[in-house]
């Protein structure tokens, strides 16, 4: 791949030169096959390979898996009626495990293109990507993929065809009006006549709008016909690569017009004058937004955008907590590669060696205010225990955990200090698998069978008024406090499914307590899991920066605290399986043998019956392989996670004999 920096920093000098687009869809409907397409017409691949190279897979484990695991960014040079813009492309990952990530990559975006299997249609992750670019004022555009599938497999009429499309687009446009806000229900759904719709096949490289068809007088018999008799003319009459570099181009806003309508949505406090001015003579200090980072030659590499000004070598204040950080370099992209740059300007996406975490918003000035976490919950339900397989390891598995905590912020880390037992927390199955794969490469280890994370949700109330300090503790659920809502973080004060508030003490003190209460609050009255759904609040009733007697406002807290009472509750999955008429008998017998709880049946135009409901994340495991066992690969489970619920009865019993015989207390 042959690099001209010089036109590339030219181009990029003009902001209206830029788009920063994604794609994103439900696992397999063919994303990566699709940025293929685009990187054969770029000249970064042969043209013979688009759709088989999946250049965007970088990763061994995404090659021999076949889906894509990491959010990967590419800068190209893309050609267009004449003349050359700037494209910062975004692939995502499909997979639920990885839709944290997808969160996190749409910020960088102004526009995304959702990639939807023509025989599938709207998927769960489909849905929920729709759903989280709406949240975060990136612009959908639709292309239904696999357009051969309904010709070659489904047989289908031209009418059928026709008909098939039209609800997809219907469905699509009725997630919008659903989940979009005033100005994106009135604006941003998708429609043929507005080439915001695109059809074709990514895996046989050509794709049409119904504009380009009426153009040139190409009518859908006749595009029938070219396919059945002459399939491999239609990639010559209609690329998909220079109709996806046109779309973009025209459909995607410049960075200049997306960030007017975006900022005011995302930033938290009152917004900077260099977030919403774009004169070339003002002196504005650089903002940045970090979405990924990973470990890299002994140093921590994130990926961010330029939201204001020039980055480049120096210190820059963290918004988020008001620390100063320092860029070592910066860099552009280009999918696994990079190469530094002195610069890299407004509306660049670009890498960089600073000690940053995913989520933080960076100025070379001090201002009020950030970027707003993306509001995506990633709980981790499913852990493992892990250990070195030599004794003196232990340390360098730390040192690993830590790197993998960097690159990964959905996955959760505890250590018994008692025990030295290290717990390793994921989202799901394959997101754990992943993780234990990418550790083993790095040291030998041993890790246990799936185990689920249960926790003591808070249910009673308790204060104590001393002359000094207010201690209350209440359940979230008394308060209205959604236990979802305390789970995504969406304050800061917000954490593990509590809310820790602290007034009257000085910033150090507030730190110091703070802490003591999160260790307490890891092991509940019950069982010893961890609590969640509690507010507390500490008042110091008149402020200082004295000094505070720790222990006697420990003994006041441990007080307090042997008074509350929590219940047993575990996590449940949002799930939905596709899956054909004869199976569905077998797919929700196989559900209710798991305790899962089947909400809705409802059938697609396509002939695929769709099952939704919840299941105990405890039942789960092994459910994807049962599923396609049992469908002979007729079937696909997407899992999400829901809540915590409270267990009774029975499987009450039997989660609290797991916890026991787990710690050896049995």
């Amino acid at each position: 791949m042959r690099i001209d920096l010089h036109k590339l920093k030219a181009l990029m000098n003009n902001p209206e030169n830029i788009r920063n687009a994604g794609f994103a869809g439900h696992v397999d409907h063919g994303k990566t096959t699709t940025v293929d397409n685009i990187l054969a017409y770029c000249g970064v691949i042969a043209k013979d390979l688009a759709g088989q190279a999946l250049y965007m897979d970088f990763l061994e484990e995404e090659q021999r898996r076949g889906i894509t695991i990491k959010t990967a960014a590419i800068t190209l040079i893309v050609p267009y009626d004449g003349r050359e813009y700037v494209l910062n492309l975004i692939d995502t990952p499909g997979h639920v495990d990885f839709s944290g990530k997808v969160s996190r990559a749409l910020r960088l975006m102004d526009g995304v293109i959702i990639v939807v299997d023509a025989v599938e249609g709207i998927m769960a992750q489909t849905e929920a990507y729709l759903r989280l670019a709406l949240e975060e004022h990136v612009r959908p555009i639709l292309f239904i993929n696999k357009l051969d599938r309904l010709i070659d497999e489904l047989s289908m009429t031209p009418y059928q065809i026709q008909a098939r499309l039209t609800e997809i687009i219907v469905s699509f446009n009725e997630l919008i009006e659903t989940f979009g806000c005033d100005y994106q229900k009135k604006s941003w759904k998708v429609r043929p006549e507005h080439e915001t719709v695109l059809f074709g096949s990514a895996l046989k490289k050509w794709g049409f709008t119904t504009v380009q068809m009426l153009r040139t007088g190409l009518k859908f018999d006749k595009f029938l016909e070219i396919y059945k008799e002459e399939p491999n003319n239609l990639p010559r009459l209609l690329p998909l690569g220079k109709l996806l570099a046109r779309i973009i181009y025209e459909k995607v806003p410049s960075v200049i017009t997306a960030q007017k309508y975006r900022i005011p949505y995302l930033w938290e406090g009152k917004i900077p004058d260099a977030l919403t001015s774009f004169n070339k003579n003002d002196e504005k200090p650089a903002i940045f937004y970090i979405s990924k980072t990973q470990w890299m030659s002994g140093k921590i590499f994130a990926t961010g955008r330029v939201f204001a000004g020039t980055v480049s070598r120096g210190l820059y204040y963290c918004l988020n907590d008001n620390t100063l950080k320092r860029v070592d370099s910066v860099h552009l992209l280009f999918g696994s590669k990079s190469i530094v740059v002195n610069t890299v300007p407004f509306g660049a996406i670009f890498g960089a060696f600073i000690d940053a975490k995913p989520g933080q918003t960076f100025s070379s000035k001090k201002i009020s205010g950030h970027m707003k976490y993306p509001p995506y919950i990633a709980v981790p339900v499913v852990y493992v225990a892990i250990e070195p397989k030599k004794t003196e390891d232990f340390e360098k598995l730390l040192e690993e955990l830590k790197k993998l905590e960097i690159e990964d912020p959905n996955i959760s880390v505890e250590i018994n200090k008692e025990t030295g037992e290290i717990l390793l927390g994921g989202i799901g199955e394959l997101h754990l698998e992943i993780c234990i794969k990418e550790l083993s490469k790095r040291l030998e280890i041993y890790s246990s069978e799936p185990m689920i994370g249960y926790r003591e949700l808070l249910f009673s109330e308790a204060s104590i008024d001393s002359d000094d300090v207010l201690i209350e503790i209440k359940s979230l659920r008394g308060e209205g406090v959604p236990l979802r809502e305390a789970l995504s973080k969406a304050l800061s004060s917000y954490e593990s499914g509590n809310v820790i508030i602290i007034e009257g003490f000085s910033p150090e003190n507030s730190h110091v307590l703070e802490s003591i209460i999160r260790n307490v609050l890891k092991s509940g009255p019950l069982v010893g899991e961890p609590i969640i759904g509690a507010m507390i609040r500490i008042i110091r009733k008149k402020a200082s920066n004295e000094p505070i007697d720790l222990n006697q406002l420990l003994n006041l807290l441990a007080k307090a605290l042997s008074s509350v009472k929590t219940v047993i509750c575990e996590p449940y999955y949002e799930f939905e399986v596709t899956t054909v008429q004869d199976y569905v008998g077998a797919v929700t017998t196989e559900i209710n043998r798991r305790g899962g709880k089947i909400k809705q049946v409802d059938a697609k135009s396509s002939g695929l019956i769709r099952i939704r409901g919840i299941l105990p994340v405890r039942t789960s495991l092994g459910l994807p392989n049962t599923i396609r066992s049992i469908t002979h690969g007729r079937a696909y489970i997407q899992m999400v996670f829901f809540d915590y619920l409270e267990a009774s009865g029975k499987a009450r019993e039997m989660i609290i004999k797991e916890i026991m015989r787990r710690k050896g207390l049995e």
